[in-house]
């Protein structure tokens, strides 16, 4: 039996405020159940909705990625905040960390691979 793998488009939000980044604790039966993530959206595209970019004021990085998951492929696109505030109001469970504080934190390795890109978690293994 053939398997079939599902493409997920997650829209991906780096907001900073002086050397802190917010991220969030997944939750609920989805992937990366308890592990932590940047803020995002899921999308049906490559493309993020233009009232989301829009509303939350965000800037798109020359960055994407992917995870290979058993049945999912997740592409990754990721976007700056101009407005880390607004980003922290409109989700559940955001907590602003150090980015000095990050390898305390577990991540899905799409989001480990973006950090070391970033330079922000030079130290962790992938």
């Amino acid at each position: 039996k053939k398997l079939i793998v599902k493409d997920r488009y997650f829209h991906f939000v780096l907001a900073k405020n002086n050397k802190q980044i917010l991220i969030i604790k997944r939750s609920g039966k989805d992937i990366w159940q308890n592990l932590y993530t940047l803020p995002f959206v899921e999308g049906t595209s490559k493309k993020i909705p233009n009232s989301i970019s829009e509303d939350l004021n965000l800037k798109a990085m020359d960055l994407s990625l992917q995870q290979l998951l058993t049945h999912q492929r997740i592409n990754g696109f990721f976007y700056q905040s101009i407005s880390g505030k607004k980003i922290a109001s409109r989700f559940e469970n955001a907590i602003w960390v150090k980015i000095n504080d990050l390898n305390k934190y577990t991540f899905p390795r799409i989001i480990i691979s973006f950090f070391q890109k970033m330079n922000y978690l030079s130290e962790l293994k992938k």
